[in-house]
């Protein structure tokens, strides 16, 4: 396990397939920790896109999500949540549009995430026009953590409903 600067402020990315309560989850942790919480940028932007979004979206996408997490970072006294983050972004091109941008493969292996918290596909499927993996969480599950793993940082496979699914990320924080 990584050890962690002393000063330096821990970044933890809840992470996952679609409909697995990422956003709960993160807004719930970073009001535990009376800390900030990063949205996911791609839900507000494609849900006010009046096309079918196109891979200069997709790369748009992942430069306001670094702008947006810069600027909140600023408000973090110790410890940041990320609602998803890159990797998710980086599957996206490669299963949607099978090429990546080098420059976002670069800022994800320079960025030190402390934590991933992986939140498991065990709560029920919630539709929304932005959601359309449905069928294909488990897959895509498998593809978040290989990246992960290559990465070699620490994850955690959060599980449960509700309660317990907060219960069980707080466990594996204190634990990191």
């Amino acid at each position: 396990m990584q050890k962690i600067e002393k000063n330096r402020i821990r970044k933890i990315v809840i992470t996952g397939a679609e409909s697995t309560g990422k956003t709960e989850l993160a807004k719930g942790l970073a009001e535990h920790y009376n800390s900030v919480w990063v949205p996911e940028f791609a839900r507000q932007y494609i849900e006010t896109l009046n096309r079918p979004y196109n891979y200069h979206d997709v790369e748009l996408i992942a430069k306001k999500q670094i702008l947006s997490e810069e600027k909140i970072k600023e408000k973090a006294h110790d410890i940041i949540f990320y609602d998803t983050w890159l990797i998710i972004t980086k599957i996206w091109f490669s299963e949607v549009y099978k090429k990546v941008p080098s420059w976002l493969n670069q800022h994800i292996e320079k960025s030190n995430i402390d934590l991933f918290l992986v939140c498991e596909n065990d709560i029920a499927w919630i539709p929304d026009p932005v959601r359309e993996n449905r069928d294909k969480r488990g897959f895509l599950q498998s593809l978040y953590i290989e990246e992960i793993e290559k990465l070699k940082r620490p994850w955690e496979l959060i599980k449960g409903n509700g309660k317990l699914r907060f219960d069980n990320a707080i466990r594996a924080i204190k634990h990191q």
